[in-house]
């Protein structure tokens, strides 16, 4: 997981970096858990952690977060959410 940040100074903020880099992680075990057994509750859970990623992502002017392939998180989302 990599971030890509636009001009922000990661010392400035550094409790919301923190945040964005804990919920990044419990996001990346949700989707592991939704491959392996997908659940209308836990994709509800993963829609609400991404409203929560994309609210830090705004704070912290940042451009894209983007998973290790290099694909946008929120593109992650949309792929979860069709069948």
């Amino acid at each position: 997981m990599h971030m890509t940040p636009n001009t922000c100074d990661t010392s400035t903020q550094p409790e919301q970096f923190e945040a964005l880099e804990c919920a990044l992680k419990i996001h990346n075990h949700l989707m592991d858990q939704l491959i392996r057994r997908p659940s209308q509750s836990l994709s509800r859970h993963v829609r609400n952690l991404q409203c929560h990623i994309e609210e830090l992502e705004l704070e912290l002017n940042l451009t894209k977060i983007t998973d290790s392939s290099g694909k946008p998180i929120h593109q992650m989302f949309e792929d979860a959410d069709t069948p």
